[in-house]
């Protein structure tokens, strides 16, 4: 892998393994002394933890923490019930999730995802992505890329928060998508563990984790190391990272957490293949030297504060260092290559603040908060000499500084009557963005140099009524945007204006539903929705130039269903642990109605989206899961057209995995430690198989071609809890 420069700790790739074993065996050492020395006797104190737990069902609470949730829809799938999930495979961890569509590829580092057809999956950039509440992306405003994600070895949920999700956190049209790490565990000083998996393509996976919590401190440090040969060559990837957490209970209404996350990966590329090199050899390489790399610091800390028993606060501090490289080659036959790079040094600050007061016979709520950013994000590309593929050293082509400022104001309130909540919210972002292009060789245009403020106000109404038996209506109606990414104000390529009319994109989302947990073993909901998106971004020419505007509106409309039931809870046979069969369907309907695309449809918005499966749980015996992902056919490209490609689609497609974890030498959990708890002296054999039935497709195509999806795949392993 290609070094890193120095202010993204170069050689942490070789160097992660030592610093996980230095940091687990001080940890040890350090709890081992703790029980080993001479006790002595204090005072006893009794110690509370501030932070809430998770939710117990497949809903958000109404409210928890500094936040509301109530009149908003949403999901959470927690991870625990199914077996352990290998090589970050997000069809089974979002098995649970209705209307989200995964542009599938090898490299597992890499989450390519929309919502209910909004936007291109490329990188996740129509939805906003985060981290235990806190966005992940490169540049939340001028290029909201996602290449991280926390492994799902790490995560305890995931959640899926729609409508007002954008009143909640911030920009992008879809909706919020939220990995929730483990906490510490609660219940013992020490506990550890180790898993390793090996399988198909030369693929070996290790996740190696430490944490307890001893008095007032608790800590929890992870360890992760992915590696594939890839099935087509020059499709390997290396992934390596780590996350320390420590937690400190100052007393018992306030805490401080600081997490710090490093991860490298370097993932290569074989190149995308038109339809017909796809139906001659869909493993062959055009591209026998390209890869992507690309490195992440993060910190956070946060201090939660009960201030009263009506009052509570949140503020965390954070800080994250991005750095993405590429080569590419400028053609399949090309000789020479794009050294690209982009980095982005971000610092911000977010507070939240809850109240609760008596008023109108119930308990009404309030939450308050504020956030602010920067972020310095410059962008450089070199091309080498001809005849040098794959050469790592090249003449300067361009180079930009991009600088983003961004702010936002926002509150809510949830008036509680009875069985009815009405909660009205409003938000205001102030979005600065600086783009300067401060040389291009390939231009004989001016060079961009832009200053852009924008203040975008949203607005936003979620209701929700109690029904008897555990059911509830709900409705929300909620604003949200999208704003230009740098490559939308001042494109590269020679012949290009500055987009100086460029406004945000503007989402309203209307939705109307029920839902309901009528008894412990089951769980349902439904909902109608209708999106309506303008302002899409398109280019248009200006004279003898092009000039990104904005072009067009679309609609997208559909049903959401999706439930879950545990036969042997429904039978009344939980002492043979349960069997939940779930399964999700969202129909939609998408069009443009407004623009020059008008009539047409948006890309990857297919028809019908289905998922189902079933999971059995024993607790002292394992876990089983069987899951199934059909997609209908859809169109790759906004204007329906094949370009130089082949094909003006995807095709309809199914995909079935099916995993297994077998526990070996049962022993009891913990009490009180619940289901998703470390296991003291337990093993456990990982299999699975994924793709069970060889399904041939794809599911993602870009401008220059098609990147295949690889057949059935198997992997085995072995995890080992202390």
């Amino acid at each position: 892998m290609r070094r890193l420069p120095p202010a993204a700790g170069a050689g942490f790739m070789r160097r992660t393994g030592r610093w996980a074993a230095v940091g687990i065996g001080v940890l040890l050492v350090w709890a081992a002394s703790a029980e080993a020395d001479e006790p002595t006797t204090l005072e006893e104190v009794t110690v509370t933890a501030t932070k809430e737990k998770g939710p117990k069902g497949p809903f958000l609470p109404d409210v928890a923490g500094t936040h509301i949730y109530a009149g908003k829809k949403t999901t959470t799938t927690a991870l625990a019930q199914f077996p352990a999930i290998q090589q970050n495979n997000y069809r089974q961890a979002f098995s649970q999730t209705p209307g989200l569509l995964l542009s599938e590829q090898y490299n597992r580092g890499n989450l390519h995802v929309n919502y209910r057809g909004i936007g291109d999956p490329h990188e996740g950039q129509d939805l906003l992505i985060m981290k235990d509440g806190l966005p992940i992306v490169f540049d939340r405003l001028g290029y909201s890329t996602v290449y991280y994600q926390p492994p799902l070895e790490a995560v305890e949920r995931v959640e899926l928060i729609r409508g007002g999700g954008a009143l909640l956190y911030g920009p992008q049209p879809g909706p919020v998508l939220n990995f929730v790490t483990y906490d510490p565990p609660a219940d013992r000083a020490l506990t550890a563990s180790t898993q390793h998996t090996v399988g198909s393509f030369g693929t070996y996976n290790t996740f190696n984790r430490v944490g307890g919590t001893d008095g007032p401190l608790g800590y929890l440090a992870y360890h992760y190391h992915n590696h594939s040969n890839g099935p087509r060559a020059n499709e390997n990837y290396d992934i390596n990272g780590g996350s320390t957490q420590a937690t400190l209970t100052q007393t018992p209404g306030a805490s401080w957490t600081l997490a710090v996350d490093a991860h490298e990966s370097e993932h290569h590329e074989p190149g995308r293949l038109t339809k017909a090199q796809y139906e001659t050899d869909r493993r062959q390489t055009l591209r026998p030297h390209d890869r992507l790399e690309i490195g992440r610091y993060a910190a956070v800390l946060t201090h939660e504060r009960t201030i009263s028993d009506r009052t509570r606060a949140t503020l965390a501090v954070f800080g994250n260092y991005f750095d993405r490289f590429s080569l590419r080659r400028t053609s399949n036959t090309s000789t020479q290559n794009n050294l690209d790079r982009r980095e982005t040094k971000a610092g911000g600050v977010e507070g939240r603040l809850r109240h609760d007061y008596d008023a109108f016979g119930g308990t009404q709520t309030w939450t308050l908060g504020g956030t602010f950013s920067y972020a310095d994000s410059p962008r450089t590309q070199d091309r080498s000499a001809s005849g040098t593929y794959p050469s790592e050293q090249g003449a300067r082509i361009f180079q930009f500084d991009y600088r983003t400022i961004y702010g936002a104001l926002f509150g809510e309130h949830r008036f509680a009557f009875g069985k009815l909540s009405v909660v009205p919210g409003v938000r205001v972002d102030l979005l600065g963005q600086r783009v300067k292009e401060d040389f291009n060789t390939g231009k004989t245009s001016p060079l961009h140099n832009l200053n852009e403020f924008s203040a975008v106000p949203l607005v936003g109404l979620g209701l929700q009524y109690e029904l008897a038996g555990g059911h509830q209506l709900y409705g929300n109606v909620s604003q949200s945007f999208k704003p230009a990414q740098f490559d939308d104000l001042a494109p590269s390529g020679n012949n290009t204006l500055p987009a100086t009319s460029l406004d945000e994109g503007k989402a309203w989302t209307y939705e109307a539903g029920v839902r309901g947990t009528p008894t412990p073993w089951t769980s349902y909901d439904a909902s109608l929705f209708l999106t309506d998106y303008d302002s899409y971004f398109g280019t248009v020419t200006v004279g003898s130039n092009t000039q990104r505007q904005n072009v067009g509106r679309a609609r997208y409309s559909g049903v959401d269903v999706g439930g879950a039931v545990d036969l042997l809870g429904w039978l009344k046979m939980a002492h043979l642990g349960a069997l939940k069969l779930f399964g999700s369907v969202s129909l939609l309907s998408a069009e443009f109605v407004e623009g020059p695309l008008k009539n047409g449809e948006p890309a990857f918005a297919p028809d019908h989206l289905l998922r189902v499966g079933t999971a059995y749980q024993h607790p002292r015996w394992g876990k089983l899961a069987l899951s199934g992902t059909f997609v209908g056919d859809h169109y790759w490209a906004d204007n329906n057209a094949a370009g130089s490609t082949g094909t003006t689609g995807i095709p309809e497609y199914g995909v079935w995995d099916l995993t297994g974890e077998v526990f070996l030498w049962p022993a009891a959990a913990a009490k009180g430690s619940g289901a998703t708890a470390l296991w003291p002296g337990r093993a456990a054999l990982l299999v699975g198989i994924n793709n069970l039935l060889d399904e041939t497709y794809y599911s993602r195509v870009r401008s220059d071609g098609i990147e295949p999806v690889p057949g059935r795949s198997y992997y085995a392993g072995m995890r080992v809890e202390f």
